[in-house]
């Protein structure tokens, strides 16, 4: 119960007050859903694809001790595929966090403009 919290339920709410705090305070409350969203399936879809990635390389392997090390690691290699996944996460707030500052700067250079 306490990694299904830790692999699922943590990261949900970490997604989801970040980017609502991003877009809250850029003034883009209007569209945060689909970026929130957007963020979400970017951090599952790709702690999923990596674990099924992996354990598909480890499965179609012939040695048998590579196999037994996945059973006996699967939590460390649970946290790694969700750091690779939070790693991809963060680009995309990077990412949105620029694409709001500089549409913050036009709006705030039209409004100047329009007061001179």
């Amino acid at each position: 119960m306490v990694r299904l919290c830790i692999i699922y339920l943590l990261p949900f709410l970490i997604i989801y007050v970040s980017f609502a705090k991003l877009s809250e305070r850029f003034g883009q409350t209007k569209s945060a859903f689909w970026k929130i969203f957007f963020a979400m399936l970017i951090f599952f879809g790709t702690q999923f694809l990596v674990s099924n990635m992996t354990v598909f390389l480890v499965l179609s392997s012939d040695d048998i001790n590579i196999k037994n090390s996945l059973v006996l690691h699967i939590f460390s290699a649970q946290i790694i595929f969700s750091l690779t996944a939070a790693a991809a996460c963060h680009a995309y707030y990077k990412f949105l966090k620029g694409k709001f500052m500089k549409e913050d700067l036009l709006r705030k250079d039209s409004i100047n403009e329009i007061g001179q």
